[in-house]
């Protein structure tokens, strides 16, 4: 019934996250990769590797969906990413990171308030979400490149 309603997109093997992470699961290899995975959005990329990005046309479809570019104009989507390995959590930490993507693709634009178009409350909010990763734990809070200090067994 829902494919009938909705399409492939709303199937098993049409899902747009699903082809994505199928395309992106050989590349991960560290966490660098794995950080990079987590906030994929392939809008407005010619990537000749994959031709058929779900994301590529619709900014919504990416694994961080950036549905604040869509012509619509509405405030959804992934807004953060918190990931860790087995050595991260032995140790209690995470890496993070707040803010839409704009992770490894230049059509993907900083969220900033004042250009979002859309007149909703947001004090205490800063006006552009140009944040970097953190390793975070309960001891500190510490700005990290994340040069693939941990490994994944």
């Amino acid at each position: 019934m829902i494919k009938e309603l909705y399409g492939e997109i709303f199937t098993f093997k049409g899902a747009a996250r699903g082809k994505i992470f199928k395309y992106l699961e050989k590349k991960i290899n560290n966490i660098t990769d794995f950080k990079n995975a987590l906030r994929y959005n392939g809008y407005n990329l010619n990537n000749e590797d994959f031709p058929d990005d779900p994301s590529k046309n619709n900014a919504g479809f990416g694994i961080s969906s950036r549905y604040d570019l869509d012509s619509m104009k509405h405030l959804s989507g992934g807004v953060d990413c918190k990931i860790s390995n087995s050595d991260m959590v032995s140790k209690i930490s995470a890496a993070i990171i707040s803010g839409p993507t704009t992770d490894n693709n230049p059509n993907l634009p900083m969220f900033e308030w004042s250009s979002a178009k859309i007149d909703v409350k947001h004090k205490g909010v800063p006006e552009k979400f140009n944040f970097g990763w953190y390793l975070a734990s309960p001891d500190n809070i510490e700005d990290n490149t994340l040069n693939d200090i941990f490994n994944f067994s």
